[in-house]
């Protein structure tokens, strides 16, 4: 009897030491999970769209561990998939520092239209308040929203231009890395200082963003500059990009089935520009005085500021 009481005794002792392991192995469970949670919050408040651990962190350069191995993120802005991400993360490729057009592009038939000098008279060049008060005009500069986005333009770490897009409806949002289009391979070695391309302006129309990038200074230095870009939302890729000289004003304005834009700079040629919203091909060169800075639709008209120089325009369907 002693022998048996002195085994039962072994075995509850046992099973007490099991319990309070399987206790202390879910304790330990629970603290994960909670730690995990934390994790994810503090990884949704820094926009990544990752919640890994590895992804989120970044080099000395500023790159995340994903961009580190090639990969790029892509997320449809547009569509609200029950699957999509809420922030999306992409390092824009450039394909090219000449025109380019994806094999994707179908060139439609498109009506064409005319520019109809209205009017055209000096300006005092520091008075662009005026201009703007005057004619009713909403000044151009990010951040900006649209009604449909909102517009953020930032330098990353590494001090390399982007995007940062907000879906205003659904909040989701896209970070555009624009580190391939900063510098391009042609320019001259004595100028590299100058050459450093920024975003100058950006906008959505039906779901394809338009990027307009370029640098401050001379096409001599680097003539492969002023480009605007169009992106298709639904997956984050380039359907075309336009021929260098295309776009160095602070903004450009849609116009039916095109974009006017413009081009110009200290002892170079200045132009309007009619691009082909389709291609974007460049199909009409309209020449201002002095290089472009604001080119604004509004009411039917359309406002061009240049350096020293105010015009209008109606628009005209041939």
């Amino acid at each position: 009897m002693r022998k048996q009481k002195l085994m039962l005794g072994a075995i509850l002792v046992a099973a007490g030491l099991l319990m309070g392991c399987a206790g202390t192995a879910k304790g330990s469970t629970e603290e994960d999970t909670g730690t995990a949670a934390v994790e994810e919050v503090q990884a949704d408040e820094n926009g990544n769209a990752s919640t890994e651990e590895d992804t989120i962190s970044e080099d000395e350069n500023g790159l995340t561990a994903e961009a580190q191995e090639g990969d790029t993120e892509s997320g449809d802005i547009g569509t609200g998939g029950e699957n999509d991400q809420m922030d999306t993360y992409v390092i824009l490729p450039n394909p090219s520092f000449s025109y380019y057009r994806s094999d994707r592009v179908q060139e439609r038939e498109l009506t064409a239209i005319a520019l109809i000098k209205e009017s055209e008279e000096p300006n005092e060049i520091i008075d662009e308040d005026k201009w703007f008060q005057d004619n009713g005009l909403q000044r151009q500069g990010f951040p900006y929203e649209d009604g449909k986005y909102r517009y953020e333009s930032f330098r990353n770490e590494a001090d390399q231009p982007a995007l940062f897009l907000t879906e205003l409806a659904t909040g989701k949002t896209v970070t555009f890395d624009l580190r391939e289009y900063q510098y391009s391979t042609e320019y001259v070695e004595a100028d590299y200082d100058f050459i450093d391309q920024n975003l100058f302006y950006a906008a959505v129309r039906d779901n394809v963003l338009y990027l307009a990038t370029g640098h401050y200074t001379y096409a001599g230095s680097c003539p492969q500059t002023a480009y605007i870009t169009a992106v298709d939302l639904t997956d984050n890729s380039v359907l075309w990009k336009t021929e260098p000289l295309t776009c160095n004003a602070r903004g450009f304005a849609f116009v039916d089935d095109y974009i006017i834009c413009g081009y110009g700079f200290t002892a170079e040629d200045d132009y309007l520009k009619i691009v082909r919203i389709d291609t974007g091909e460049v199909v009409q060169e309209i020449p201002v005085k002095t290089a472009p800075d604001y080119i604004i639709r509004q009411d039917g008209i359309l406002y061009v500021r240049t350096y020293d120089t105010n015009y209008t325009f109606m628009i005209a369907v041939e």
